[in-house]
C-alpha cells in the first residue's frame, strides 16, 4: 500500500511541476520523483510481474477499468524514468540537501535494471564505469562502518532511505521488527517481532572469516542471567531506541559495493574475467576474505 501511495504522490508532483518557477529546481524535482517512481515500479515488477502502470492521478472509476501491463511495458517505463532522472538530476547537493537522489543514483539503478533484464552490454558497462571513475565513491574500510549511525551518507552510499529517531515520526522500525520475538529488552528496547529470520542457506552462504556475517546477523543473544538464547536475527539495522520502532539506522538502497559487483558481472559475462576479478576482489578483501584467482 505504501508503494502505491508513493507512486500516487510522485504523479501528483509531476502534475503540478508548472507551479515551480525556478527552472533548475523544477528539473531537480522532476528527476527526483521519476527516480522514486522507477524505484517502486522496479520492486513491484520483480515481485509481481505484470502490474498496473499509472503515470497520472486517476479516479476510482478509472482505476476499475485499468488492466495490468506486461512486464516489458513496466520495464520500459522504469528505464525511461531513470534515464530522464539521470539527465535532470545534479551530481551533488549542498550539505542541507544531502540524501536526495543524484544522477549517480539514477545511473546506478538504471544499470541494475538493465542487468536484471540480462543486458550485460557496453551501455550497461559504460554506466557503471562512469560511476566508478567519476562518481567520487569508495568502499568504507570496514563493512560495519557502512551502517553506523555515526557515519551516515558515507562514501559508499549512492542512495539510502533516511531515518531519524527521537519521537519525530521519522524513525526506523527495523531494529524492533528484526529483533527476536519475545526477547524483552535484551536485544532492543520494546522487544522484537522476529521478522526477516536468517535462514540456514543464508548463514551457510558466508565463507569462514567473512567479516560481514557478524555485522549482518546474530545466531543468538544473551537473555536472563546471561543465558544464551539460540535465536537468529538480523542485526545490521540494530541501534538503541528510546521509543519502539523509532531507530536511527538508514536503509541503503544502492551502495558502491553494488556498483563494483555489477561491473564485475558485466565484465565476466563479456569474457573479461581477469578484469572482473579486480572489482570482485575489492569487495571480498574488504570483507577480510582472500582474493579469488
Amino acid at each position: 500500500l505504501s508503494t502505491v501511495n508513493n507512486i500516487a504522490r510522485c504523479n501528483t508532483v509531476l502534475a503540478h511541476l508548472d507551479k515551480v518557477d525556478d527552472s533548475s529546481l523544477r528539473a531537480q524535482f522532476e528527476g527526483e520523483v521519476l527516480f522514486i517512481r522507477a524505484y517502486h515500479y522496479f520492486n513491484l515488477v520483480r515481485l509481481f510481474g505484470p502490474v498496473f502502470i499509472i503515470t497520472e492521478r486517476i479516479s476510482a472509476a478509472e482505476a476499475k477499468q485499468r488492466q495490468r501491463s506486461s512486464v516489458e511495458a513496466v520495464y520500459t517505463l522504469i528505464r525511461a524514468d531513470l534515464q530522464t532522472a539521470a539527465d535532470l538530476l545534479p551530481d551533488t547537493y549542498k550539505d542541507s540537501d544531502l540524501g536526495r537522489a543524484t544522477s549517480w543514483a539514477a545511473k546506478g539503478l538504471l544499470a541494475k535494471v538493465r542487468i536484471t533484464q540480462g543486458e550485460w552490454d557496453q551501455t550497461t558497462a559504460d554506466l557503471l564505469k562512469d560511476i566508478i571513475d567519476h562518481g567520487g565513491f569508495d568502499l568504507q574500510d570496514s563493512y560495519a562502518d557502512v551502517f553506523s549511525t555515526a557515519n551516515e551518507l558515507n562514501s559508499e552510499i549512492l542512495f539510502t532511505i533516511r531515518y531519524t529517531g527521537g519521537g519525530l515520526g521519522l524513525g526506523s522500525p527495523f531494529a524492533n521488527y528484526f529483533a527476536p520475538l519475545q526477547s524483552g529488552a535484551y536485544v532492543v528496547n520494546g522487544s522484537g517481532m522476529g521478522y526477516n529470520y536468517p535462514t540456514d542457506d543464508l548463514v551457510s552462504a558466508y565463507e569462514k572469516g567473512d567479516a560481514r556475517r557478524d555485522v549482518s546477523l546474530a545466531l543468538n543473544y544473551k537473555g536472563l542471567n546471561d543465558s544464551i538464547v539460540d535465536r537468529r536475527y538480523v542485526k545490521k539495522y540494530l541501534c538503541p531506541v528510546v521509543l519502539k520502532n523509532d531507530g536511527d539506522v538508514d536503509w541503503p538502497i544502492l551502495r558502491y559495493a553494488d556498483i563494483l559487483l555489477l561491473y564485475a558481472e558485466v565484465l565476466n559475462e563479456s569474457g573479461s574475467t581477469d578484469d572482473a576479478l579486480l572489482y570482485l576482489n575489492k569487495v571480498r578483501q574488504r570483507a577480510q576474505l582472500n582474493a579469488l584467482t
